[in-house]
């Protein structure tokens, strides 16, 4: 059952994001339209989806609503306690995996995006993905700066969401600095082959700090 729930769970927010795909889909709306007909609650198909990613929490909620009113002598008292527990971990054993799924599907999809045949393969087991940069490169070219937990790369944009894979620099080997404007990141462990500083200009000078510490929270932690 377990196995089955987070499947679902998983997948949540991929089938919202097919709902949207189909929202300007008259067939299926009319499908949606017919299958609620006569139905006692006529609960739309989102309302449907997300009951049972609710159904959990809910029960937590309820269990420990139910811990508070009872009193300790009461003999349900430690069997509260106890079921009460069991679903906690139940639903921190789904938020971890669902956060993995999460996590797969990112880097999958930041892999896809890179078209050029020189970009490496970034899926591995142990790789997260953190956050990403809007920046120019080295003056002008636009592109991003991706910050997985043990390495960074840059990438040139080449329109519709695809990129160049232009470098990887190991957190190992990174020495960032920031100015108002621009993102400087040098990589110390750099081949004569490589190039050992990138600028990046920042699109948002907002994002900036918030990206630079992010990066020096997981350095600090290799």
């Amino acid at each position: 059952y377990l196995k089955s729930y987070t499947e679902y769970v998983n997948n949540f927010t991929r089938a919202l994001d097919l709902m949207s795909v189909l929202a300007s889909n008259s067939k299926f709306q009319e499908f949606c339209a017919k299958a609620t007909e006569g139905a006692p609650n006529r609960q739309p198909l989102k309302s449907l989806l997300i009951t049972p990613v609710q159904r959990v929490p809910r029960y937590i909620l309820l269990l420990a609503d139910l811990l508070k009113n009872t009193d300790a002598q009461h003999p349900d008292y430690a069997n509260l306690q106890k079921a009460l527990s069991s679903v906690k971990e139940v639903g921190e054993v789904l938020n971890e995996r669902k956060r993995d799924a999460e996590n797969s599907a990112k880097l999958q999809e930041l892999q896809e995006s890179m078209v050029n045949k020189e970009a490496p393969k970034i899926i591995e087991a142990s790789r997260r993905f953190v956050m990403d940069l809007p920046v120019r490169i080295n003056g002008s070219k636009p592109g991003k700066l991706v910050l997985l937990n043990d390495c960074l790369l840059v990438l040139k944009g080449v329109g519709k969401g695809k990129f160049n894979w232009k470098g990887t620099i190991p957190l190992a080997s990174a020495a960032p600095s920031l100015s108002k404007i621009n993102l400087v990141i040098k990589n110390i462990s750099a081949r004569k082959d490589e190039l050992q500083e990138w600028q990046f200009g920042l699109i948002n000078e907002e994002e900036g700090p918030q990206f630079l510490a992010k990066l020096e929270s997981f350095m600090e932690d290799l």
